[in-house]
């Protein structure tokens, strides 16, 4: 017999980082409702993976951050309730820029996404 080491923590991280990484793509969404919104969706619902959102408006540094709720591995896609899962964002606003700090402390690229017109 020998001893199987499992981090139940580090591999539900490790799988929605793996996640992330590949649906890109869809990390936030624009929306026009009584002025323009940002939804954070993906990022909250793959929070365990995520120590931090910092993102920046048109082609600015990504300089501002986006909180999140503490990861809950009891329920690690759940949207807690009373979880911020949009923000307004100016009116003139062409594109966001994206970037991920994952637990491991690693980042991700940071990716643009362009505004509707």
């Amino acid at each position: 017999m020998f001893p199987i080491n499992f981090d139940p923590t580090g591999a539900l991280s490790g799988e929605q980082k793996a996640l992330l990484e590949q649906f890109w793509t869809s990390w936030i969404a624009f929306r026009e409702f009584q002025g323009m919104k940002v939804y954070f969706t993906q990022l909250i619902t793959y929070r365990c993976a995520i120590k931090e959102v910092r993102y920046g408006y048109n082609d600015g540094a990504v300089d501002k951050v986006f909180a999140l709720p503490a990861g809950d591995p009891a329920d690690p896609n759940g949207v807690p309730e009373n979880a911020k899962i949009y923000m307004n964002v100016p009116a003139k606003t062409a594109s966001m820029s994206v970037q991920l700090t994952y637990v491991d402390g690693t980042q991700s690229e940071t990716r643009t996404f362009n505004a509707p017109k």
